[in-house]
């Protein structure tokens, strides 16, 4: 083979794989704002239409998903998306009032963890502004809605868990 065609060659091959890893790229960020969407919901209240204060029939008729597991003061809901990542969320009531929301999204790798982070940072930030506790792994808001002091914590457990887990969780702050 000449040598004219061994660069051609080689140049070829460099732009397919600049291609289709950008390709890949974009595939990935698609999937991160799915997810990220699929979380949130709505962006009426906190997340997902639901407050802190709502019963448990509220928050039962505000869930787009069906409950795995429906008991007095707990309300766990399970699903995973097409690029198997799974998420649940847990719904903790004290005297018939929602009191804490747990998020715990586990995602096919910890560099989609990463981006889910941020996309969920962003999220709350444009919503809240910037959060009082701020690190690379670990974001809290303190806010107030309906009349209802909170803290918002946002983090990155993929190190701990050794794969990809955000975990995102809303409980009164007394």
């Amino acid at each position: 083979m000449s040598f004219r065609k061994q660069i051609k060659l080689l140049f070829f091959a460099i732009v397919l794989t600049i291609f289709s890893t950008s390709c890949n790229f974009n595939k990935t960020k698609s999937d991160v704002d799915e997810l990220a969407q699929k979380i949130t919901v709505s962006e009426e209240n906190v997340v997902r239409g639901v407050y802190l204060g709502m019963s448990p029939s509220e928050v039962l008729k505000a869930e787009v998903i069906k409950a795995s597991v429906q008991e007095a003061n707990y309300l766990l809901y399970e699903a995973t998306t097409d690029s198997s990542d799974t998420y649940t969320i847990a719904y903790t009531f004290d005297e018939d009032s929602l009191s804490e929301i747990r998020i715990d999204v586990y995602t096919i790798s910890e560099a989609k963890a990463a981006q889910l982070l941020i996309k969920l940072k962003e999220f709350f930030a444009n919503k809240y502004d910037d959060p009082i506790t701020e690190n690379n792994t670990l974001f809290i808001w303190g806010i107030k809605l309906n009349g209802i002091p909170m803290r918002i914590e946002l983090a990155d457990e993929s190190e701990e868990y050794k794969q990809g887990k955000i975990s995102l969780t809303i409980y009164k702050d007394n």
